[in-house]
């Protein structure tokens, strides 16, 4: 009987419900790309559901693919135009595109949809964050709240526009009260910790950090702010560790592996970081400060063949930027 369910288990799903079972699974664990292929199984065996079409969308916006994530949301509101959740996923998906008015305009229909909800106030709220309307957005947060106490992103992000306005102390008391209701929502813990970063006390922000680490193992954003705080904290071994976790999960992401770079450096751990430098360019061959970090790799290590044609490349990219002057003067020292 064991061998047998879990060979059931192996088997190709074979319906939609299935397929969007095994999406539901993969999306919970963090594990986007598989889950965009689950959901797009199911849409192609139920083109009509437009739940599956909705949870597609959101897979593809935790890729980046945003505008994929537009045609799959609005596939869904074809099928269903008074679902919530969409409207709320097509507002992202633009806003993400800089498309602001547009998801405005999403999150106005939203609040028809709803017309008591909260959602709605909330989704305002986050676009005229996104413009930099902050004291309009707080009023909106406080609506959402008057709405819906219990709502912890409301909380979250009413507490963020406060520590962005410097009133600590109230920011404070948002996350407390987040954390009262939902003492597992990492993205609390996250605000914190920038908040603690925006203070100039790492220390604080780390011990936040580790707390939403601790919450969502996998979510490479986390591990990013910890390697932050860890670098300006100068515990660089502690920083390569922060940003393998990432790689692990994710080997394309470029951040990680600048920061891993640039700590290996300060470990004078000279070839490993260069290596880190090319996997950036790998990456994104345009990136001016990876260009400017492998040259300087190079250069210690002695390639100065190399580093020079690096240099180039750099002051090709960046031609106006702050470290101009210097890298021109290494140049006119690498050619004598």
């Amino acid at each position: 009987m064991r061998r047998g369910a879990r060979f059931r288990l192996r088997r190709t799903p074979r319906s939609a419900e299935a397929w969007k079972r095994r999406g539901d699974a993969f999306f919970g664990e963090g594990r986007f790309g598989p889950a965009v292929v689950c959901y797009t199984h199911a849409t192609t065996l139920s083109p009509e559901d437009a739940a599956a079409w909705t949870r597609r969308s959101a897979c593809l916006f935790e890729l980046r693919r945003f505008q994929e994530a537009l045609e799959s949301v609005d596939r869904a509101l074809a099928i269903s135009p008074n679902c919530p959740l969409s409207w709320r996923g097509k507002a992202f998906a633009l806003a993400a595109q800089g498309r602001l008015e547009e998801a405005m305009a999403c999150a106005e229909r939203l609040s028809a949809v709803e017309p008591d909800g909260a959602h709605g106030p909330h989704l305002k709220g986050m676009l005229l964050v996104a413009q930099s309307r902050e004291r309009e957005a707080l009023g909106w947060f406080e609506e959402a709240l008057r709405r819906d106490g219990s709502f912890v992103d409301a909380w979250r992000a009413r507490g963020e526009v406060l520590a962005h306005q410097g009133r600590y102390e109230e920011a404070e008391s948002c996350w407390e009260q987040a954390l009262a209701l939902d003492p597992g929502a990492a993205t609390v813990w996250m605000a914190w910790g920038n908040a603690w970063m925006k203070r100039g006390d790492p220390e604080q922000a780390l011990d936040c950090y580790d707390h939403a680490a601790e919450l969502e193992p996998e979510a490479a954003i986390v591990w990013l702010a910890r390697a932050a705080a860890l670098d300006r904290l100068e515990r660089h071994g502690e920083v390569v560790a922060s940003c393998a976790q990432v790689l692990r999960e994710y080997p394309d992401n470029a951040e990680a592996w600048q920061r891993m770079g640039c700590s290996l450096v300060r470990l004078n751990r000279w070839q490993e970081a260069l290596a880190c430098f090319q996997r950036v360019l790998a990456i994104d061959s345009e990136d001016a400060l990876a260009w400017f970090n492998r040259a300087v790799a190079e250069d210690w290590l002695g390639h100065t063949k190399a580093a020079t044609a690096s240099y180039r490349r750099f002051l090709a990219l960046a031609p106006e930027g702050e470290l101009r002057d210097a890298v021109t003067r290494r140049l006119q020292q690498l050619d004598r």
